[in-house]
């Protein structure tokens, strides 16, 4: 198996998130971008931009599809041996210090972020979704909270507005879970996943729907390791359309407006096997570029959202009303992202994997990407 070749979905996954929150953040919305750029003096970039804002949006499907590599990876990481106390070690070392960290600077990015539209002129250009953000998450920057949102104990108004840190409990839990799964026999852990399943069907809670994509992982894994291939070849082209056409309805039933989750889930775990199987069997090289980015996707998705957010209040304090309504703040604030969380992979998340690792060649085994608003 390539599994070099699987970091490219980790890529494009971290690229969709971060373009996902930044078009949330620093932009007005289709309505308002309608109005100051009417449809019919558009050109390739408004029409580029406005694309992007539909595309990129598929809310917690994409969330599940990242819990589905992380549970193949990790799955990957132990493929030989596996101790529970160097394990715990490890996945202590590779989540938590950086994880802490970034919450930290959450909440210095909302507190300067939240005195400077306090002082902005009356006219501000930040979008009005974002002060209302901003104010309502002001309120739980308290000690109280800080010390839940590092225990893991809230997914919602999380400390610092690190609103992309609500997934974070799911992955905790899978990893306290993942030696009970790993010693499981595969066709034991099938059957664990089937068990989900009902109980999902009959109780609707959200850990254990979770918990079914990281299953579903180890699966896959488990399925190609042996050798697996579909037995139609088919040419790229056909692999890309097919693509397309899943990553199409998966957003129309994950709409809220039709909300057929079930539908929506079954068709993210089709995705994430047939991209598997793509990938996995593909010919070439990773791209440096997309490598890049998979080695730097936790450090986005830990960092990202509070750099658009200071980000967005220090151009709302210096820019014309007008400011979000264009494009130089996306693609800016894009940018600015994997720019700190290059800064903090090379300063914080790298020197840590090197301790936790010592001589060895830290597993590419990093949590997914969140991706949910």
């Amino acid at each position: 198996m390539k599994i070099n070749q699987v970091h490219i979905l980790r890529a494009f996954a971290c690229l969709g998130v971060l373009l996902n929150h930044a078009t949330k953040t620093l932009w007005v919305g289709e309505e308002v971008f309608k109005s100051t750029h009417p449809v019919v003096q558009w050109d390739i970039h408004d029409y580029i931009v406005y694309g992007l804002s539909k595309i990129v949006t598929v809310e917690d499907q994409r969330v599940y599809f990242f819990f589905i590599l992380s549970g193949f990876f990790l799955q990957y990481s132990v493929r030989e041996s596996f101790s529970l106390s160097d394990y715990a070690r490890k996945r202590l070392l590779r989540l938590y210090p950086a994880y802490l960290l970034s919450i930290v600077l959450s909440g210095v990015a909302l507190f300067i972020s939240f005195n400077l539209l306090d002082n902005a002129p009356v006219a501000t250009s930040a979008p009005p979704r974002f002060t209302e953000f901003i104010t309502n998450y002001y309120s739980y920057l308290t000690h109280y909270n800080f010390v839940r949102t590092s225990l893991f104990l809230a997914t919602d108004n999380l400390f610092g507005g690190a609103y992309q840190l609500w997934s974070m409990p799911h992955e905790i839990i899978f990893c306290l879970l993942f030696p009970l799964y790993y010693h499981l026999k595969s066709h034991w852990r099938l059957a664990l996943l089937l068990v989900l399943v009902a109980l999902f069907c009959t109780t609707h809670n959200r850990y254990v729907h979770t918990q079914i994509f990281f299953l579903a992982g180890m699966a896959y894994y488990d399925i190609f390791s042996k050798g697996f291939t579909l037995p139609i070849k088919l040419p790229a082209a056909c692999y890309y359309l097919t693509f397309g056409v899943l990553y199409a309805s998966i957003q129309y039933f994950a709409d809220p407006t039709h909300s057929h989750e079930r539908v929506a889930s079954v068709l993210t775990l089709l995705f994430s096997f047939l991209a598997l199987d793509f990938f996995l069997h593909r010919k070439g090289t990773l791209p440096k570029p997309m490598k890049w980015l998979s080695q730097i996707s936790y450090s986005v998705y830990l960092n990202h959202a509070w750099v658009l957010m200071l980000y967005c209040a220090v151009l709302s304090c210096f820019n014309s009303p007008v400011m979000f309504t264009g494009y130089f703040p996306l693609m800016s604030g894009t940018l600015l992202c994997l720019a700190v969380s290059y800064l903090f992979y090379s300063q914080v998340e790298k020197r840590i994997q090197a301790y936790a690792y010592g001589k060895q060649t830290a597993p590419a085994d990093a949590p997914y990407v969140a991706a949910a608003a």
